[in-house]
């Protein structure tokens, strides 16, 4: 079974920077389509509609914790909306697995490699989404 396209929306501060130390380490990875925002406030139901459209078969979004957003509510804010999100998901008939949020801190590597393996994982079982092979067609 080859991979299924996974895009990782994530925040500079956070996400960038465990994936970089991550990547430093040589850690095992599963290959994910990153976009760099600079805060997940700034995260828009579009950037997660977009990566869908495009053919990803999951969305991650990774950022802060609570008590470490630069932006203070960044990171919440992002919650609302991956939660409003699934929602639409649901309606839409696609499973509201398929997007998922997580934190970690920028110094946390292994935690990075965690959120990204296992919700990796998850969207391993679910398979492609309908309408879309394997192979991107």
């Amino acid at each position: 079974m080859s991979q299924l396209r996974i895009t990782l929306l994530g925040c500079r501060r956070s996400a960038l920077r465990a994936r970089q130390a991550a990547e430093q380490l040589g850690l095992e990875l599963h290959p994910v389509d990153f976009v760099d925002l600079p805060c997940l406030g700034r995260l828009d139901t579009q950037h997660v509609l977009e990566a869908f459209v495009a053919g990803s078969d999951g969305v991650l979004v990774v950022g802060c914790y609570d008590d470490a957003c630069e932006h203070l509510r960044g990171n919440t804010m992002a919650e609302r909306r991956v939660e409003y999100l699934q929602d639409l998901l649901a309606e839409a008939q696609v499973e509201s697995e398929r997007l998922c949020m997580g934190r970690v801190s920028g110094a946390a590597p292994h935690r990075y490699r965690e959120l990204v393996n296992r919700f990796a994982e998850r969207v391993q079982v679910l398979g492609p989404r309908n309408g879309r092979s394997e192979k991107g067609e």
